[in-house]
């Protein structure tokens, strides 16, 4: 059954006069919860598209990668692939507590991976530690600037999140496989 926008909210969307617009979304992934991001260029607000997008967003029966991908296209006209190809950097936070606790840079552009003694020297060793939210890998992309975040560690017995190598190494293999 259709639902549309609480009045509140939508209000809320018609009432905004910028420009600096941005999006994320949480849905569950095969590890947890992940999210996805869009940050769109966009000269002149219009609050139907981004009312269409929180519509077709909260209402979809299967969120996946490709479905943010088309919803974000068509509901905000980007032409440019979107989560293809090589991403502007990946790094390392914890859900929900990115920006709080201090995110790691993994890589950064085309260049090569950071070493392990760089990594060591800005605190990456932290994410060794059991933490409080889980752990994720955050692949950003340009152009618009777009990002997708897939947790990577594994709840223990006492209720921490433990980095999982595996899992890790498999969110890699899977975004090189996509692109």
């Amino acid at each position: 059954m259709f639902t549309p926008l609480q009045a509140e909210n939508k209000a809320a969307l018609h009432a905004y006069q910028g420009t600096d617009v941005s999006f994320e979304v949480f849905f569950e992934h095969p590890y947890g919860e992940a999210f996805v991001g869009i940050r769109p260029r966009i000269k002149a607000y219009e609050p139907l598209p981004v009312e269409q997008l929180v519509i077709a967003l909260t209402h979809h029966p299967q969120l996946d990668l490709s479905v943010f991908a088309q919803l974000f296209s068509e509901c905000l006209g980007i032409a440019q692939p979107l989560f293809v190809g090589l991403p502007a950097h990946i790094e390392m936070g914890l859900v929900n507590l990115w920006n709080s606790f201090g995110q790691v840079v993994l890589w950064h552009g085309k260049a090569d991976a950071y070493s392990i003694d760089h990594l060591a020297g800005n605190d990456a060793n932290r994410y060794l530690q059991p933490q409080e939210k889980p752990i994720g890998l955050e692949f950003a992309f340009a152009n618009p600037h777009h990002w997708l975040a897939v947790p990577v560690s594994k709840q223990t017995q006492d209720g921490l999140h433990q980095l999982d190598l595996e899992r890790l190494s498999q969110t890699f293999v899977a975004l090189v496989e996509r692109s």
